[in-house]
C-alpha cells in the first residue's frame, strides 16, 4: 500500500488512523541502488446497511 516496510514514521502516521499492518512484501522495488520492501496496511471500516433504493 505504501512506501519502504523500513518507515516507522509512515507506519506510525498509519496506525494513528486505526490502520494496521498485514504484511510485508520484500524485494519489490528497486530505489537508490537498493532492493525495497512494501508494507501492506489495511483499514477495516464499518458495516453499514445496504444502500436502500426505495423500492
Amino acid at each position: 500500500m505504501f512506501d519502504s516496510a523500513t518507515n516507522d514514521d509512515n507506519i506510525f502516521f498509519f496506525k494513528g488512523f486505526g490502520f494496521e499492518m498485514v504484511g510485508v512484501q520484500k524485494e519489490v522495488g528497486h530505489v537508490a541502488d537498493r532492493w525495497q520492501d512494501v508494507t501492506i496496511m489495511q483499514l477495516i471500516l464499518p458495516q453499514v446497511p445496504p444502500y436502500s433504493t426505495g423500492e
